[in-house]
């Protein structure tokens, strides 16, 4: 498509999958792509950096932590992460569940998503190249978080 449009197109609600694209990059002359997603706690996709298009993370639903250039960045419902391109980064789902939209712009990654969608458990291998089709490069695991203790607890954090 030529010309951006009106579109409309609904949320998670009722959706068997954990991933929607929302606005498709087709949509929008190119011009951006929004995703939503689902993470059950404890996930955590590797950590990556875009090389065409920046990132902006907002929580809709539940908390993430996000690692950003080497530090962690508590982010609960309603925070809104900016990740430009070039820059590492990786999350970690902190409640049962966190919704997350996902917008980029340029558009081109959320196709990504609409063909990781169709991919059951994790295959690193499929990742790792697919990523790299749409010009994001993994970089390796998920970097461990440190836990900190409760207040009073009176002590360093645990690693």
């Amino acid at each position: 498509m030529d010309k951006p449009g009106l579109r409309v197109r609904s949320s998670y609600a009722g959706r068997e999958s954990n991933i929607a694209v929302l606005v498709w990059g087709e949509e929008t002359a190119g011009r951006c792509g929004l995703v939503e997603t689902v993470e059950e706690r404890g996930a955590h996709p590797p950590r990556h950096l875009h090389l065409r298009e920046d990132e902006t993370l907002y929580v809709v639903e539940g908390s993430l932590s996000v690692w950003v250039a080497g530090e962690w960045v508590e982010a609960p419902a309603g925070t809104a992460l900016f990740l430009p391109r070039g820059v590492e980064h990786a999350l970690l789902a902190e409640t049962e569940r966190a919704r997350v939209l996902s917008f980029f712009a340029p558009a081109g990654f959320e196709r990504f998503y609409g063909e990781m969608d169709t991919v059951g458990p994790l295959d690193v291998e499929r990742l790792v190249t697919t990523a790299a089709r749409y010009g994001c490069e993994i970089a390796g695991p998920t970097p461990a978080r440190p836990l900190v203790e409760s207040a009073g607890g009176g002590g360093d954090a645990v690693y």
